[in-house]
């Protein structure tokens, strides 16, 4: 009852010594809250807008607790200046343009080594409207499931392809885009899903029709040609160009951070393998 009682007082006193303002507040005053952001991610000129980011994800969950656990700690600014200085306005930063090889992947991120050996860590806009592109060509063994595929091609009514396919699209997800339905002893584009690759044996899931699943062969020198706008499809020794908001912390590992507008990715002539397949990297590292 004590403990009640006194975490009331402290939260009266703290209400009380609150501008007028407040008042008209919906629930408790919470000093450590994430600020409101009503700004749109993309602005009419294009420029991209960051939500804060948290120097310290560690100190923002500490307070945040503290605070519902009815902690008065509103009016201290042995606390309060150093959680401010905590948040990170991303659009106050300088800009930069970095390039070199992709030495880690992730689907949000990936760690970039420039010629001269610096690394930066690479961020894409959490709202996904950082603009990405991922082209090149690689071999069609690199096909993995779930990846959107177009090609063309002719199947019969069993929905088995006529001849071997020798060149693969991979593109991004197609949003409102209703690709034709596949229609047996037609020549034609087709739009589809991998759902398997076994061998030279491709299988496929189409997005309408009565034709769902489709079986190909590949020929051995089958090639996937990229044309993706995913971060995600990057691998081990790509060729990146980065444009951002450049973010350095002495100490860190990286010690770099690119909060990236626009990045180029070209593929290596063999690449290892697609970004989900290796170790992201964390952006808690910095």
């Amino acid at each position: 009852m004590l403990r009640s009682c006194l975490a009331l007082l402290c939260a009266a006193a703290c209400f009380c010594s609150l501008p007028r303002p407040v008042f008209a507040q919906l629930g408790p005053y919470n000093p450590y809250a994430k600020p409101m952001d009503d700004t749109p991610p993309v602005a009419a000129d294009g420029t991209l807008h960051w939500p804060v980011f948290y120097r310290s994800a560690k100190m923002e969950l500490k307070y945040e607790n503290l605070h519902n656990l009815g902690a008065c700690l509103g009016t201290n600014k042995s606390v309060t200046v150093p959680v401010e200085k905590n948040k990170l306005n991303i659009d106050t930063l300088p800009e930069v343009s970095v390039s070199g090889r992709v030495v880690q992947v992730g689907k949000s991120s990936v760690l970039l080594q420039q010629a001269d050996g610096k690394i930066d860590m690479i961020v894409t806009h959490p709202a996904g409207v950082s603009r990405v592109d991922v082209t090149g060509d690689v071999p069609a063994a690199w096909l993995k499931s779930g990846m959107l595929v177009r090609f063309l091609g002719q199947v019969d009514s069993h929905g088995h392809g006529a001849e071997p396919l020798d060149a693969i699209d991979v593109m991004s997800a197609p949003g409102d885009f209703a690709p034709p339905e596949v229609e047996p002893g037609h020549r034609q584009n087709i739009t589809a899903v991998v759902k398997s690759l076994h061998g030279k044996t491709l299988v496929v899931t189409t997005l309408n029709g009565s034709l769902r699943k489709l079986t190909f062969t590949l020929t051995s020198d089958a090639i996937a040609h990229l044309m993706t706008k995913e971060l995600g499809f990057t691998s081990l020794g790509d060729e990146l160009t980065a444009k951002g908001h450049l973010y350095t912390v002495a100490g860190a590992k990286p010690d770099r951070c690119v909060f990236a507008s626009d990045v180029i990715v070209s593929k290596q002539a063999m690449p290892t393998a697609p970004a989900e397949e290796v170790q992201p990297a964390a952006i808690s590292n910095l």
